[in-house]
């Protein structure tokens, strides 16, 4: 018999789904799956190399043929995950007392870019120089330099923010 693993894979990720198919008894070779039906839209592709890649969310219905005998299984696609995080800008500087937003972007599975600086929690890691709020929005409190990170999860960027002495903005 063949066995073709159910599988869950996040859109645009790739699974090898050669050398993952089975056969008993073993037998030389190797059990390629392949996509034998799909809803209306695209939800998986596989290429000849046996690599399933998750187009949208939704399941699709994967085969295995090895000497003549099949095998079936499902590959489910979940929304693309979020795999890192970059801060713009990269070296920040804000004046005590002043202020600036940075901006956190996200990159995921499906190699998609999202401004994820609403959903991001701050940190300032000397909130004494300088304190960071909902969406990225950093006051300079004290002249200094402080780590600033965004995290969503457990993916997480910092960057170093300088804070520099007070700017002179009119005279009167």
């Amino acid at each position: 018999s063949v066995h073709c693993p159910s599988v869950v894979v996040h859109a645009g990720a790739p699974w090898s789904a050669a050398n993952r198919a089975t056969s008993s008894p073993r037998a030389s070779g190797t059990a390629v799956c392949a996509i034998t039906r799909r809803s209306a839209t695209a939800t998986a592709t596989v290429d000849t190399g046996g690599v399933v890649t998750g187009v949208a969310v939704g399941s699709a219905t994967i085969t295995a043929t090895f000497g003549g005998v099949m095998a079936s299984a499902t590959v489910t696609v979940t929304p693309a995950r979020l795999v890192s995080i970059e801060i713009a800008p990269s070296s920040p500087t804000v004046a005590v007392g002043r202020t600036t937003t940075l901006t956190a972007t996200g990159t995921y599975t499906d190699g998609s870019l999202r401004n994820v600086s609403d959903q991001a929690g701050w940190t300032s890691s000397v909130p004494p120089v300088a304190d960071v709020g909902a969406g990225g929005v950093v006051t300079g409190v004290a002249v200094g330099s402080t780590m600033i990170s965004a995290a969503v999860g457990t993916v997480r960027a910092t960057v170093t923010l300088n804070v520099t002495a007070a700017e002179l903005v009119s005279l009167v």
